[in-house]
């Protein structure tokens, strides 16, 4: 059986997480598929402009504007609710550090969803979240897990 948290903990399983950047016109913003440093979340470091990036996003693509601005094309509706959840992921961590607050890629898993065509079993997807649920309390927090490794790609 697991211990008892103390602290709160919290996993989030999106993949794709980059940093804000100028569009090409220099007004808008834009998430690439990149990575997110230290020296870039700090920036990021407020809910609020998390979601002025996500209007932003939102008013481009009713407009139609999404290459002109260089926002992602293949997938952008599902790639930057990803590259969200992760920052919101980051910025529950900074601002709430007695909580253990993670965001995991389980990678390409078989399901209905995937056709199933995914690389790990569905249960193999799943362990990957639980063990990250599971961790003792004083592990660290913020963090983007492939698998089973801490990632630099957050």
């Amino acid at each position: 059986m697991a211990p008892i948290r103390v602290s709160p903990g919290s996993v989030n399983p999106p993949r794709a997480l980059s940093i804000l950047q100028e569009t090409k016109s220099g007004h808008g913003r834009r998430i690439d598929y990149w990575g997110l440093d230290d020296g870039s979340f700090f920036m990021l470091n407020c809910s609020m402009r998390v979601t002025e990036v996500l209007k932003q996003f939102l008013k481009d693509f009713k407009e139609g504007l999404l290459k002109d601005q260089g926002w992602p094309t293949y997938f952008s509706v599902y790639t930057l609710s990803k590259a969200a959840m992760n920052t919101y992921t980051r910025i529950l961590a900074k601002k709430n550090p007695s909580f253990l607050v993670n965001s995991i890629g389980p990678v390409f898993v078989k399901t209905d969803i995937t056709c199933n065509f995914g690389v790990l079993t569905a249960a193999e997807g799943a362990e990957n979240v639980a063990r990250l649920a599971l961790l003792p309390n004083n592990d660290p927090s913020g963090l983007f897990f492939l698998r089973k490794e801490v990632s630099s790609s957050f």
